[in-house]
């Protein structure tokens, strides 16, 4: 199997990603218990699907709000 390469693009398009999720984690669960976060580098290594997880399980995230500023942060950190 051919292995792809990765584009600067999509290197910078998971960059923008990883940041986003990091900076996007809860701190505290609904009990007001402070949670464990996970650190870029744990980020930088999970597959999409892990990362979509990981995504999924923010509650602010599946707001509009919390959408917006999700994207807003991803591109930002993208360098686009």
């Amino acid at each position: 199997m051919k292995k792809r390469a990765w584009t600067g693009q999509r290197k910078a398009d998971l960059e923008g990603e990883c940041v986003a999720l990091l900076l996007t984690q809860p701190r505290r669960d609904a009990a007001g218990n402070k949670l464990q976060g996970h650190t870029l580098e744990e980020i930088r290594v999970m597959t999409p699907g892990e990362r979509t997880a990981l995504k999924a399980r923010n509650p602010w995230l599946a707001t509009v709000e919390g959408s917006k500023e999700f994207q807003k942060l991803r591109q930002m950190f993208a360098g686009k």
